[in-house]
């Protein structure tokens, strides 16, 4: 008898605990929240890292940074996430001492599990001559419960040519405003 007792007692604990964990898993898993939320409103942002571009584009070579703000708009919710657009308000951007104050816009892409692309057509990079057509994608992850995001540069082209080979490291943090 002793033994059936401690049984149903372990059972019940077991369930309890079961119960109680279910709402506490899935809010391990905020970026389904974060996907809601989306990137929608003011970020801040910063941006550090290598740039290491070949000859005719090496001008800028060396360290990196780039801070600013940006607002992005609600876009158009699917199933799969969120797509929309965002302008960068105001950036200061540093090439290797190469000092500049920049506006420009792009487009976001987000997923349901939080992740990101963003797109950004003729980002300006003191390297390239004016009109050079390039396209920068930098890939995201929301994180602190859709507050803030760490984003790293994915890919570039340029003259419509992908860059098999992006020869610069950048990294970078938003927070929400």
């Amino acid at each position: 008898m002793k033994n059936k007792m401690m049984l149903l007692f372990g059972t019940l604990c077991m369930l309890v605990a079961l119960a109680t964990l279910g709402p506490l898993s899935h809010k391990a898993f905020a970026d389904e929240d974060d996907a809601k939320r989306g990137l929608e409103g003011s970020w801040a942002f910063q941006f550090t890292g290598e740039v290491n571009l070949p000859a005719p584009f090496n001008g800028a070579n060396g360290r990196f940074y780039r801070n600013g703000r940006f607002v992005a708009d609600r876009g158009t919710v699917t199933p799969a996430g969120a797509t929309g657009n965002f302008h960068v308000t105001s950036a200061t951007s540093n090439y290797n001492g190469v000092v500049g104050h920049e506006t420009f816009a792009g487009t976001y892409i987000l997923a349901n599990d939080g992740t990101f692309h963003l797109t950004i057509n003729n980002l300006p990079v003191p390297a390239f001559p004016p009109g050079v057509p390039n396209v920068f994608v930098f890939d995201g992850v929301l994180a602190d419960n859709g507050k803030a995001a760490k984003v790293v540069l994915a890919a570039v082209s340029i003259f419509g040519a992908p860059q098999p080979n992006i020869g610069s490291v950048i990294a970078g943090e938003f927070l929400r405003q």
